[in-house]
């Protein structure tokens, strides 16, 4: 004898309900936790970018350092030393050395 019990279309309709409410408030909860983290991210490192150039001219090395740090309560500033350099040079940015 088969005692299993028959679900009827309205028991369907009601499970289809709960799971539709679910995807939505999942979806919901996924993109309020990605903008928590990227709030919290830009609010706790504002970072930081430093440029390095080296020219070498024979038998003097001139150095170069540019850093520029921003944050949310000042303005972007960087800063540079000027560079003089007579003759043929070759100038590395770091991204590719010899």
């Amino acid at each position: 004898m088969d005692t299993t019990a028959r679900h009827r279309p309205t028991d369907r309709d009601r499970a289809l309900g709960r799971l539709r409410t679910l995807t939505i408030g999942c979806a919901i909860a996924g993109v309020a936790a990605v903008a928590g983290f990227g709030v919290v991210a830009a609010a706790s490192d504002a970072g930081q970018t430093a440029t390095t150039v080296s020219i070498d001219s024979g038998s003097t090395t001139t150095t170069a350092t540019t850093t520029t740090t921003s944050s949310s309560a000042t303005s972007p500033t960087a800063t540079t030393a000027p560079v003089t350099v007579s003759g043929a040079a070759h100038a590395t940015t770091g991204a590719s050395g010899r």
